[in-house]
C-alpha cells in the first residue's frame, strides 16, 4: 500500500491524500490472511523513483496498491488501483468522485484510453459501465459489444460481467447468449468470475459456488455493484460472506454507500 500521489496543484491538500493512504492501509490491515507491509516501509518510497518491481522487491509483496487525490475546494477525485507488480498490469482499479461523478468519470476514462495504443480491458469495462450510468446507453452498449470483441485478451476479471449486463439491460438477449457461450468455454471450471457472470445476468441461484472463491480484493463490488443487490436479501448472503471473512468489510462497505448517497442527494 503505498502513498496516494497528491495531484491537487496544492502542497497544503498532501495530509489530505496521506490520510486516504492511511486510512485504506488500515482498512487492508484488517482483511484476514493479507499480508501488508507496514506504513514506515510503504511510504519511504512517497516521491522517490523506482519501478514497481523494485518496490515490491524491497517491501517484500507480490502486489502494489496505488492512487492520486485530487481536491479543489468540495470537490475531490480519488483514483486506486491494484498492480501486480511482477509484469505491471493493472488487475484492478476505481475511481471515486465526490462531486460531478458520471460525466467526470466518461471524461477520465477516455483521457485514460488515449494514452494507450491498445484497449485496455478493464478500462473499457469501467467505461461501459460509467456511460450507462450516466444515461449514455446507446454509447454503453457499443462500448460493452467493444469488450465482447476484444477475445484474444488472457485475464478477463469481472469485465465481462458489465458488459453482458448492459447488454441484457439493453435487450440484447442473442448476444448475450453467444458471449455466455464463448467466455464459459475459456473460464476455469470454478471460476469466480463465473459467478460474477451470471449475477450480472440475473441467473443469481447459479451463481452462488463461484462466488465463493471471489478474491477479497474484489468485496467492495459485492457490497455496491446493483449486479450482486438482488442477493443481499437471500439467506445465502450471510454465509457467502462468513465464507469469505469480510462479513465486516461488507458491512463497512455498505455504510460508506450509504454515506456518500445521502451527500449526493444533499447536493442535488
Amino acid at each position: 500500500m503505498l502513498a496516494f500521489e497528491n495531484q491537487s496543484g496544492d502542497k497544503g491538500n498532501e495530509y489530505f491524500s496521506d490520510g486516504i493512504s492511511d486510512e485504506l492501509l488500515t482498512q487492508l490491515g484488517k482483511v484476514p490472511g493479507l499480508r501488508v507491509a507496514g506504513r514506515n516501509s510503504s511510504f519511504a518510497f512517497k516521491g522517490r523513483t523506482a519501478t514497481d518491481a523494485e518496490i515490491a522487491q524491497k517491501l517484500g509483496v507480490a502486489y502494489l496498491v496505488q492512487g492520486t487525490v485530487q481536491k479543489a475546494g468540495t470537490q475531490v477525485k480519488i483514483t486506486a488501483r491494484l498492480v501486480n507488480a511482477a509484469d505491471g498490469f493493472q488487475v484492478w482499479g476505481q475511481i471515486l468522485w465526490a462531486a460531478g461523478e458520471c460525466e467526470e468519470a466518461v471524461r477520465t476514462l477516455e483521457r485514460a484510453a488515449a494514452l494507450r495504443s491498445d484497449v485496455y480491458l478493464p478500462n473499457a469495462g469501467y467505461r461501459a459501465r460509467a456511460l450507462y450510468d450516466c444515461g449514455r446507453k446507446a454509447e454503453a452498449v457499443e462500448a460493452a459489444r467493444l469488450i465482447r470483441k476484444l477475445r484474444d485478451t488472457p485475464t478477463r476479471w469481472h469485465v465481462d460481467g458489465y458488459a453482458m449486463f448492459i447488454l441484457r439491460q439493453e435487450n440484447h438477449p442473442s448476444e448475450v447468449q453467444e458471449y455466455l457461450e464463448w467466455l464459459f468455454q475459456r473460464l476455469p471450471a470454478d471460476s469466480y468470475v463465473r459467478g460474477f457472470v451470471l449475477a450480472a445476468l440475473g441467473r443469481h441461484d447459479e451463481a452462488w459456488p463461484y462466488l465463493a472463491g471471489m478474491p477479497t480484493t474484489l468485496i467492495p463490488h459485492l457490497a455496491t455493484d446493483p449486479i450482486f443487490a438482488p442477493m443481499h436479501g437471500d439467506a445465502r448472503f450471510p454465509p457467502l460472506l462468513a465464507k469469505l471473512g469480510v462479513t465486516e468489510e461488507f458491512r463497512t462497505a455498505r455504510e460508506e454507500l450509504a454515506r456518500m448517497q445521502k451527500a449526493r442527494a444533499a447536493r442535488k
